[in-house]
C-alpha cells in the first residue's frame, strides 16, 4: 500500500469518526491521568446474589506454579508474575489483568489473595493493565470477590483506581469500552456509596445503553460475543440495584433494555443455543444462551417480543433447518472496530448440526490472520475482483463501507443489494434468498457494465467432507448444485477458538453477471 492509497483509507476511516472521539483522542495523547493512592470512604458494602452464576473457561491458575491459560496460549511464570506481559499480544495481556478467575470456586482465597498483593505490590509499574478497560473489569471482578469474602484490605486500591477510571473514561473509542466504564463506575458507587462515581455512571450508562442498544434489542456493534458480554454486565447492574438498596433510578431502564437484549438473543441463537459467529465473535469468551437466560430469570427479567430488524440479521426456521442471514449495513459507523466484510453471508444448521457456517476469529493481531478473518472470502457471500465489499483494514479499521438496500422481505423471501464495489468496478451485487421447505435458492446478480471476476463461498464446518461433481457437491444428505460457473472445493483455517485453528473445506464458485444456486436439504 503507497503512501496515497493509505492516506485515502485513513480519510475514509475517521470522516466516519465522531468529533468527541477526535477530541478525546488527542486529549489522550496531551494528557494521561496518573494513578495516586487514595483513601476510600469507611463502611463499605453491597449486596448481591447468585455472584458467581458464570466463571469464563478461561484464565486458571493453579498452586503447581504460576500458571495462566487465556485465549488457548498458557503461560507458566517460575518465580514471579508479569503483569506486563506481552509476547501473545496485548489482549493476553489484559486478560491477565481482568483478574477473571477470582469467581472461580476452584481456586483457593488464598491463592486469589495472593495474585492480587502481589498486584498490588507492583501497582506502580504495571502498564496495559493500568488503561481503563482492564480496569473497569478488574474492579467489578475485585468488589465481587471482596463482597464474597468479606475482605477489606484492597478497597483503598479498588478505589484509587475508580478515581483514575472517572478521569479517562474512553470517550475516544466508545461502543462496549465506554459500557464497560459506566458498569465498573457503577460498582463502586454502590460500594463506596459514592454520589460522583455514581452521576458519572448513571450519566454514561442512561446515554449509551440508549445509543448502543437497537431497536430490536441488538447491541450496535452487532457481534453475538459482545452482545453475550454486555448483557450479562447488565443484568449484574440489575443485580446489584435490586439487592443493595441504595440509589434505584436506572433499575427500570435497565431492566426494559435487558429484556431487549435478551430478546434478540433468543431470535438469532440456533435450537441448540448456540450463537452464530458473525463479526468478531469466538466461543468461550461470553456466558451462553441458557446461562444468561437462567439469570435474567432470576432477576424476573424476561424476554420482550421483538422481531429482528435493526440489526441486519434475519433468522429463518423451516422444516428441518435453521438460516441465519445478514441484510444489513456495517455498523455503527463510528465504531466498526469488530465489523467483518460479509454483507449478504449466512450460517445454515440442518436437524441441529452447522451445515454452512461463518469462519469465525482466532486473533486480534494485526496480521494475515486477522485481514483474512474479517475479508469477503472468510464469508458465505460474493467476491469481486478479489475485493472486500468493505474495506476492512488494520486490526480494527474499515475505510468503505457496504451499503444495503432491502428490496423485498417476506417470510420466505429477501431481495437485498449493495454498493461495496461500486465505486471501484462499477458493479452493485443483488442477493435474492428464497426458502422453501426443503431447499433454499440463492440468486446472485450483478448489477453494472462491466464483467468482474466474481466467486462466491461456502465454507464448510471441520468434519464434513464434501464431494464436488461437476455441478453439484454433496454434502452427507445434503446438496449444493448450480447451473453456471466454475467450481472448486478447497482447504480454509476455520477458527475454533482464539488461536485454535482447523483445516476445514470451502466451496468457490467462479462466475460471472449470475448465479443461481440450490441449496437442497
Amino acid at each position: 500500500m503507497n503512501r496515497l492509497e493509505l492516506l485515502f483509507k485513513y480519510f475514509n476511516t475517521i470522516k466516519y469518526m465522531k468529533a468527541k472521539q477526535i477530541g478525546f483522542q488527542v486529549l489522550r495523547r496531551l494528557f494521561k491521568p496518573r494513578y495516586l493512592d487514595l483513601s476510600a470512604p469507611a463502611n463499605t458494602s453491597i449486596v448481591l446474589k447468585w455472584s458467581r452464576l458464570w466463571t469464563q473457561d478461561t484464565g486458571i491458575i493453579d498452586d503447581l506454579g504460576l500458571s495462566f491459560n487465556y485465549l488457548n496460549q498458557k503461560v507458566i511464570f517460575r518465580e514471579e508474575i508479569d503483569w506486563n506481559y506481552s509476547d501473545n499480544g496485548k489482549l493476553w495481556t489484559y486478560n491477565l489483568n481482568y483478574f477473571e478467575y477470582l469467581s472461580n470456586p476452584e481456586i483457593s482465597d488464598d491463592l486469589k489473595l495472593a495474585t492480587m498483593r502481589d498486584f498490588y505490590a507492583k501497582r506502580f509499574t504495571i502498564n496495559d493493565g493500568m488503561e481503563p478497560y482492564p480496569i473497569s473489569l478488574r474492579n467489578i471482578n475485585w468488589i465481587k470477590f471482596c463482597f464474597a469474602s468479606g475482605i477489606r484490605e484492597f478497597d483503598n486500591f479498588i478505589y484509587s483506581q475508580t478515581a483514575l477510571l472517572s478521569k479517562s473514561v474512553e470517550y475516544h473509542l466508545m461502543g462496549n469500552h465506554l459500557l464497560e466504564n459506566g458498569f465498573s463506575l457503577l460498582f463502586a458507587a454502590y460500594y463506596f456509596k459514592d454520589l460522583t462515581f455514581y452521576k458519572l455512571a448513571s450519566r454514561v450508562l442512561q446515554k449509551q445503553l440508549g445509543e448502543q442498544i437497537l431497536s430490536d434489542g441488538a447491541h450496535f456493534e452487532r457481534s453475538p460475543m459482545y452482545h453475550q458480554i454486555i448483557l450479562y454486565r447488565l443484568l449484574d447492574a440489575i443485580n446489584l440495584i435490586q439487592h443493595s438498596k441504595w440509589e434505584t433510578d436506572l433499575i427500570s431502564n435497565c431492566e426494559k433494555i435487558a429484556s431487549s437484549m435478551l430478546s434478540w438473543l433468543l431470535n438469532i441463537s440456533y435450537s441448540d443455543g448456540k450463537v452464530p459467529m458473525v463479526n468478531d465473535c469466538s466461543n468461550g469468551i461470553a456466558p451462553t444462551t441458557d446461562e444468561l437466560k437462567r439469570y435474567a430469570k432470576l432477576l424476573d427479567v424476561h424476554p420482550q417480543p421483538l422481531p429482528l430488524g435493526s440489526s441486519g440479521y434475519r433468522m429463518i426456521q423451516k422444516g428441518a433447518y435453521e438460516c441465519f442471514i445478514d441484510i444489513g449495513d456495517v455498523g455503527p459507523d463510528y465504531i466498526p472496530g469488530h465489523a467483518h466484510s460479509d454483507t449478504f453471508s449466512f450460517e445454515l444448521y440442518h436437524r441441529g448440526q452447522p451445515l454452512i457456517i461463518d469462519t469465525g476469529i482466532s486473533t486480534y493481531e494485526n496480521n494475515k490472520i486477522r485481514h483474512f478473518e474479517r475479508s469477503t472470502a472468510a464469508h458465505n457471500t460474493i467476491q469481486l475482483n478479489d475485493l472486500d465489499q468493505s474495506e476492512v483494514w488494520g486490526a480494527f479499521r474499515v475505510a468503505g463501507r457496504a451499503r444495503v438496500k432491502i428490496h423485498e422481505e417476506q417470510k420466505d423471501h429477501f431481495c437485498s443489494s449493495h454498493d461495496g464495489y461500486k465505486s471501484r468496478t462499477g458493479i452493485t451485487h443483488q442477493r435474492e434468498f428464497i426458502f422453501e421447505t426443503s431447499q433454499i435458492i440463492i440468486k446472485d446478480s450483478l448489477l453494472g457494465t462491466s464483467s468482474p471476476s466474481a466467486k462466491a463461498f461456502f465454507h464448510f464446518p471441520p468434519g464434513l467432507e464434501p464431494i464436488l461433481s461437476g455441478k453439484k457437491c454433496q454434502i452427507n444428505t445434503s446438496a449444493i448444485s448450480f447451473e453456471n460457473g466454475l467450481a472448486r472445493l478447497m482447504s480454509y483455517q476455520k477458527a475454533e477458538g482464539f488461536n485454535n485453528r482447523v483445516t476445514s473445506q470451502v466451496l468457490e464458485i467462479e462466475f460471472s453477471d449470475k448465479l443461481e444456486v440450490k441449496i437442497v436439504i
